[in-house]
């Protein structure tokens, strides 16, 4: 502990389904993702993070707890003026030398990213034998950060805390703080407590920003204007930024390396924002912090001026990129009925194709047009489809454009864990593009779940989220057996073995093991009764509505038995089995992990047994949610194959080729059917 001076501060209806999912993620492309509603501050020298000055300053404005005694005594806290300041007077009476008083503020938790260290200003008034222990925790791990024990200074001192020098290192996301005070004579004492507060480095040069605005209009501004800020950051100390954001409006949005693999600041950096923007006057600027010198930002523009226009259109692609030989569909969509259905594609300012599009019909209020450029093949990285002199958001084409996305693909999965805090399962540098701060939840919906008439508690904790909201639910449960079956059809290939959380499991076997988990929870519980558990709350994480207690009143219920969704966890719990052994017998498994896995693949074949029986014995039960083209039977597809090739039983295979046999064109809208008849060198071929 080290004493400074005082510091002080502050994809027709398989089309709308398509149509629907290319939408909303225009949506999301073309509307920014806001950081935060107000503009606060960087991290920096002279922008320290103010927790509490005692004084109704600060993040934390409530009354701090004596949350425990050791060894008898008791604590108080409460609020005095001292020294023509107020402050926190935190007093112990001990029963004994041994008694220790524990204080927090309540159970909250602070995000203390960005910054270095923790100060903590205090003063002993005056008695004998006062010590100190003041401890930091992430929910994980406590961290005693004056390494005990120690004496608290009779004049007022700020402590200074390093918490980089943590290890393991601290998730300073969810920060919570404990004071812990000692009459070490027995005897009552009191500790006067001032500023808490957070901060950084002091040092090395200022980095230098610079940026631009361009749009994909010649003439005038409109919604289907594409807006491109472009900023360059360049530190002579080479150091990173913390943050590299565009402020429009006073809204913060993050934005995007041009190159991930440049990391050398002194010579410059590029970064860039794609949006569109609303109708009116807008404002921007751009700032930084390399968190060892204050912010700094461009000057304030006073632009761009939007104006409105009835004929709104937009041309939308995959934002991933494409395959070099694979299809390549873009999709125009307009408010009114376009009469030039010409487009052009460009690899850069080249114009590599021509053509029209395709009328695919009015869908959602909009004319929806379709473009097929299968036909380019060459690699780029800045191709974009124009037509009606609206530009669509630069592409990239590769020969295998996946290569780039496969810790992406898992870490969506990772990001809507339930029942667990989502910080944790997404480790630091996970994805090549780390998520925002924001998207994490802490654990939730530890009490699942409840019995329909409330009497019986099941463990049911697990499995994911629902894309849309916090429910859980029935219908889904054929997502893990895709992720298994990801791993196993490319046991061979060097880019599914990642494991971006070094825990020694292939990462798409880990995520496929993590939802099997539940679904065993079920089998082993309910014996093979699949149900939904329903989003009981608003669109808030989950800490937020449940008090994770089993008993209580925001307790889930089980609902919505489904028989289908009872087929789908059997295949999936089958698929996870044979991905468990397959990277097993390939040795992409840790040996200190292969037994517990085998045991676990073993666990999985007998659940998916169970689900496959109840199936079998209620094929007339209710679908259940998410129900798909085709019914149980489709669903049931998907068990059949998957435990003939997890167990050689003809059985599961006689009865799948039962199914297959049945099967029309109509049924090609099915995904099940696609997968599976292929096994069997079915009619349908499309795996």
């Amino acid at each position: 502990m080290s004493s400074t001076t005082r510091m002080k501060g502050r994809s027709r209806r398989f089309w709308c389904i398509c149509l629907g999912l290319i939408l909303a993620l225009n949506t999301l492309l073309i509307s920014p993702s806001t950081t935060s509603a107000a503009v606060t501050p960087l991290p920096g020298p002279n922008n320290p993070l103010l927790y509490d000055d005692f004084n109704g300053g600060g993040l934390y404005k409530q009354n701090w707890m004596n949350w425990f005694n050791q060894a008898g005594g008791t604590g108080t806290y409460s609020k005095t003026t001292v020294d023509s300041r107020q402050v926190g007077l935190f007093t112990q009476t001990p029963t004994s030398s041994s008694s220790w008083a524990k204080f927090q503020p309540m159970n909250e938790t602070v995000d203390l990213t960005g910054y270095r260290y923790l100060n903590v200003t205090m003063k002993n008034p005056g008695y004998a034998n006062s010590l100190i222990r003041v401890v930091v925790g992430d929910g994980t791990t406590n961290y005693n950060l004056t390494n005990g024990w120690v004496a608290i200074p009779t004049t007022w001192t700020t402590s200074q805390f390093d918490l980089n020098a943590l290890t393991p290192a601290l998730n300073k996301k969810t920060a919570r703080f404990e004071i812990w005070l000692r009459q070490s004579g027995g005897t009552y004492g009191e500790t006067l407590i001032d500023d808490i507060f957070a901060s950084t480095d002091n040092s090395g040069t200022a980095p230098t920003l610079t940026g631009s605005m361009t749009a994909n209009s010649a003439s005038g501004y409109n919604q289907n204007t594409s807006f491109t800020f472009k900023a360059t950051y360049t530190d002579v100390d080479n150091e990173k930024p913390f943050a590299m954001q565009l402020v429009v409006d006073d809204s913060l949005y993050d934005m995007r390396e041009e190159d991930n693999g440049d990391t050398t600041y002194s010579n410059g950096k590029n970064y860039y924002y794609i949006t569109k923007l609303p109708v009116g006057s807008h404002t921007y600027y751009f700032r930084t912090t390399d968190l060892t010198s204050n912010q700094v930002s461009t000057a304030v523009q006073n632009q761009p001026v939007v104006t409105n226009t009835a004929q709104v259109i937009d041309v939308t692609v995959s934002q991933a990129g494409y395959n070099a030989g694979a299809f390549k569909n873009a999709k125009v969509t307009a408010q009114l009925a376009l009469t030039d259905t010409s487009y052009v594609v460009k690899n850069g300012a080249t114009v590599v194709a021509t053509g029209n599009m395709t009328y695919d019909g009015f869908f959602w209020n909009k004319h929806v047009y379709s473009i097929d450029f299968s036909s380019i093949t060459a690699s780029g990285t800045n191709y974009t489809v124009v037509s009606n002199s609206i530009s669509s958001f630069p592409f990239a084409i590769q020969p295998n454009i996946w290569t780039n996305y496969k810790d992406e693909m898992t870490a969506f999965y990772r990001i809507l864990r339930a029942s667990v805090a989502t910080s944790d399962a997404y480790p630091a540098g996970y994805s090549s593009v780390a998520p925002s701060a924001n998207i994490y939840h802490a654990a939730g919906h530890l009490d699942d779940a409840q019995s329909a008439d409330g009497l019986t508690h099941y463990d049911l904790t697990g499995s994911w989220y629902d894309a849309g909201d916090y429910g859980k639910y029935g219908g889904n449960q054929w997502v893990g057996s895709e992720i298994a079956l990801a791993y196993i059809r490319h046991a061979d290939a060097a880019s599914s073995k990642f494991d971006n959380d070094s825990n020694g499991i292939p990462d798409l076997v880990d995520e496929a093991v993590f939802g099997s988990e539940y679904l065993v929870k079920f089998a082993n519980q309910l014996g093979g009764e699949m149900y939904d558990l329903k989003n009981n709350a608003s669109f808030v994480h989950p800490s937020k509505t449940t008090d994770n207690i089993n008993g209580t009143a925001d307790d889930r219920k089980l609902s919505g038995l489904g028989v289908g969704g009872s087929a789908k966890a059997a295949g999936t719990l089958a698929a996870t089995a044979r991905a468990i052994r397959t990277a097993i017998a390939k040795g992409d498994i840790a040996p200190a992990k292969v037994t517990a896995l085998t045991t676990f693949a073993n666990n999985c074949e007998a659940a998916a047994v169970t689900f496959y029986n109840y199936v079998v014995a209620n094929p007339n039960g209710p679908v259940g949610s998410y129900s798909t083209r085709g019914g149980i039977p489709n669903s049931k597809l998907l068990a059949d194959v998957q435990l003939y090739l997890l167990t050689n039983n003809t059985a599961y295979k006689d009865a799948a080729t039962a199914n297959i046999n049945t099967l029309v064109f109509a049924d090609l809208a099915s995904t099940n059917y696609w997968v599976e008849a292929d096994v069997f060198g079915g009619v349908l071929s499309s795996r």
